[in-house]
């Protein structure tokens, strides 16, 4: 999935976002990084086209955006839609919170982004599933080996797990197929 991305520009906000982010956004990061929400890893303030999106994870292809007071003034909510589209036709889910949120219900919103997370995995993994059998040819059959070089193998692999039972293991040693397997102890009568 990362391999489809392109190479993104880093924008030259970014870092300092990431530097001085606000309250509601420490807060936020504080319960999603290191992997510690499912297992999914976040990035702060990733690029993305032209903008500049708060948290994102690259496996799920999810987006979290922390929307402030500022968000629902003016022409705020249309600039968000437009952003929203943009992030939807470059393939990636959006999830929007309200700062406020993040004080009073950081369980739920915990629990929303791990559900949207998940839910975007799972269509990404049957998407894939589904363009993988429509391209790809059918596998060839293994080739067939000669008896005497199937034996050999067989031999070999013998040879290694009798290696591994009795706790011997030497890199120039050779086992001895032709001994029996010891039991680890000898039994006395």
């Amino acid at each position: 999935m990362v391999q489809d991305m392109p190479i993104r520009k880093p924008h030259k906000n970014a870092r300092n976002l990431r530097k001085d982010m606000p309250s509601a956004e420490q807060r936020l990061w504080y319960f999603i990084r290191r992997k510690q929400l499912g297992g999914f890893r976040f990035r702060r303030q990733h690029t993305i086209g032209p903008y500049i999106a708060d948290f994102v994870c690259i496996e799920a292809k999810l987006v979290i955006e922390l929307d402030g007071e500022q968000h629902g003034l003016g022409g705020a909510p249309a600039h968000d839609e437009k952003r929203n589209a943009f992030m939807e036709s470059e393939g990636w889910a959006v999830v929007r919170f309200w700062n406020n949120e993040v004080y009073d219900t950081i369980d739920d919103m915990l629990e929303m982004i791990l559900d949207a997370a998940g839910n975007s995995v799972r269509a990404q993994k049957i998407e894939k599933s589904r363009k993988d059998k429509t391209q790809q040819p059918p596998s060839p059959a293994p080739p067939v080996l000669p008896p005497t070089y199937q034996f050999a193998r067989l031999r070999a692999r013998a040879g290694e797990e009798r290696t591994r039972l009795n706790g011997v293991h030497h890199p120039h040693s050779k086992p001895n197929l032709f001994l029996p397997r010891s039991r680890g102890r000898c039994q006395r009568s």
